[in-house]
């Protein structure tokens, strides 16, 4: 994983530990989420705020809104990176061990044997420190929207172990009826 550190200061001096203090709050924070990949700490110059708004005579308030609006955007970039670093994909046994109760999807009749559409497709699940499934995302789309939509119904009834929270990516596979009935 590569991190980006970008530190903003106004007229004082930065200071020059920020980068070590970035570095390790970040490095704790995906600790505790398990991630033991290798990481890229990548500091750049701090931006130095007082000479932008020198330089550019636009009123503080639209100067205000854009860089909310950078903000947002780089934290949800920042979220989605984390989200992807932390996930893991369970092998069969780690998933037997890890849920206690894993009901399959319901694979609607006309879609399975009527219309004999089936599809493929990876779901990311998050699960509190309670075992409960929180929120389930679709990765990769099965292709068919009532299959993704039943694919994250019954992943959303599945239990875990109480633990740390977590997310997980779930492959799963509905397979269309062979023949007509």
């Amino acid at each position: 994983m590569k991190v980006l550190l970008v530190h903003g200061v106004g007229h004082e001096d930065p200071n020059p530990a920020w980068p070590a203090e970035w570095e390790k709050a970040i490095s704790d924070g995906l600790k505790h989420y398990n991630y033991t990949g290798p990481i890229q700490f990548v500091p750049e110059p701090p931006v130095t705020y007082d000479d932008l708004f020198e330089q550019n005579p636009e009123p503080t308030t639209e100067y205000l809104q854009a860089m909310y609006d950078l903000l947002k955007a780089w934290m949800l970039c920042v979220l989605m990176a984390l989200s992807s670093a932390i996930a893991r994909r369970y092998s069969g046994p780690e998933l037997k061990a890890t849920f206690t109760f894993m009901p399959q999807p319901e694979y609607p009749y006309k879609l399975r044997f009527m219309q004999h559409i089936g599809g493929s497709g990876m779901f990311r699940m998050i699960v509190d420190e309670r075992g409960k499934v929180t929120a389930v995302t679709a990765l990769q789309s099965m292709g068919h929207s009532e299959l993704d939509a039943e694919a994250i119904k019954g992943l959303m009834r599945w239990k875990a172990q109480a633990g740390q929270k977590r997310e997980g990516d779930i492959p799963v596979t509905f397979i269309p009826a062979k023949g007509n009935l």
